[in-house]
């Protein structure tokens, strides 16, 4: 915990405390992986890295890259410690809030950034304007079954966070979303963490809308590409690429299990 603390001054020793304390019960229950590595020389750790892993409905296990420190001295060798962390082929390794240097070194170690801004989508304009197709439907009103294991672990867990969880119906297809609050623009706004396809808010952006209405849900940030989003949006952010190593669907929006999660960011 001390190079958590000493890495990120901004955060006191007891938000770092809970934080690994959560993520070493979830850990324990879900056999996806460790929590996290030091990188140590000479006997001393001298970084860190956290590792979110999850497993899903394929099969896949995603491990989500967060809070790493290197200590100056030793900061040549931080391209070492991500290239070890990630050598299982068979994981998808996600970083969603990689700073301008971090994404570069991303990048030399095989990351594609698959979107690289956020948009916000003011929900009456959306409900008004919006096209809906599908129903939404809160999780507790499910038919039985038609879930698979991994997505109903996810929508739990999630829920239990405080995230705003759901699932989309179009015909006999259901799939879920998932929305967590904004630190940034305040409990009105929520943030579009996990949906199969953004394009689910082009398609069923209105139906989307009024679900969250209800709950007193004004707005709505995103993940886009710049260029390609949906016409509803009214602001796009400062640059915020998400990268990715490993196989990943175009339009896949999924910064579930992840430090918005976990360490509430």
């Amino acid at each position: 915990m001390s190079l958590l603390v000493e890495g990120f001054p901004e955060r006191s020793p007891a938000f770092w405390k809970q934080a690994l304390d959560a993520l070493g019960d979830y850990a324990g229950k879900s056999d996806a992986g460790p929590i996290g590595y030091l990188m140590q020389v000479d006997d001393e750790a001298v970084g860190v890295i956290l590792t979110i892993a999850s497993w899903r409905r394929d099969g896949k296990r995603i491990v989500n890259l967060s809070s790493w420190y290197v200590r100056a001295e030793h900061r040549w060798q931080a391209a070492r410690m991500l290239m070890q962390v990630t050598a299982d082929k068979s994981a998808i390794y996600t970083d969603i809030s990689p700073s301008p240097e971090t994404a570069r070194l991303n990048k030399a170690l095989g990351f594609s950034t698959v979107s690289d801004c956020v948009v916000l989508l003011p929900l009456p304009l959306t409900a008004l304007r919006g096209r809906s197709e599908g129903e939404v439907l809160r999780p507790a009103d499910m038919p039985a079954g038609v879930l698979t294991p991994a997505d109903e672990a996810m929508l739990a867990l999630h829920h239990a966070a405080g995230c705003i969880c759901a699932v989309h119906r179009t015909g006999e297809r259901y799939t879920p979303l998932i929305f967590s609050p904004s630190r940034r623009y305040g409990r009105m706004v929520v943030r579009l963490i996990y949906a199969e396809d953004g394009k689910v808010m082009v398609e069923s952006g209105a139906t989307i809308a009024r679900f969250l209405l209800r709950s007193g849900i004004l707005a709505l940030t995103m993940p886009a590409t710049e260029g390609d989003h949906p016409p509803t949006a009214r602001m796009r952010s400062i640059p915020a690429p998400v990268q990715v190593k490993g196989e990943w669907a175009q339009g896949r929006i999924d910064k579930a299990y992840s430090e918005l999660v976990f360490l509430h960011l």
